[in-house]
């Protein structure tokens, strides 16, 4: 549990020195993997956002490409330009940085691990979801 908090002390000094402001129509990997993040899951627990955004690059290391793909993220999708989370939410913005941090640069194995699609299990049960991991609100799953 000690490397645990680490790792997540870590991630928020990273995040907290990470510039929050994403670079003009140019974002890294870890600021898409973040808006994802801050628009699926803000308020969620750190695990629920680091098991968010461990979906983005379980489905490939260029989360920029996979957010934007039509009929993935609804927080993406429904979230119009510009997106200026750290604007309206600066804490929100770092915490999902934080998490977008260790989903990507972590060795550290999470629940749900290898999940390539999650869904609010209280909304939807949708007919391809198979078995599922819960944290939170949200269902991780691979389907089958």
């Amino acid at each position: 549990m000690n490397s645990l908090r680490g790792l997540i002390g870590l991630a928020l000094i990273l995040a907290g020195l990470h510039d929050p402001e994403p670079e003009s129509g140019c974002p890294d990997q870890i600021q898409c993997a973040a808006l994802a993040v801050v628009s699926e899951a803000n308020g969620e627990s750190f695990l629920g956002q680091v098991a968010v955004a461990r979906v983005i690059f379980e489905r490939g290391r260029d989360a920029c490409s996979v957010i934007q793909a039509p009929g993935q993220f609804a927080g993406i999708e429904d979230w119009p330009p510009p997106r200026d989370p750290y604007r309206w939410g600066a804490k929100a913005w770092r915490i999902a940085l934080a998490a977008a941090w260790v989903a990507r640069e972590s060795t550290w194995e999470a629940p749900c691990d290898g999940s390539t699609h999650f869904y609010r299990f209280d909304a939807v049960s949708p007919a391809w979801a198979g078995e599922s991991c819960i944290i939170g609100n949200h269902a991780f799953t691979k389907p089958e």
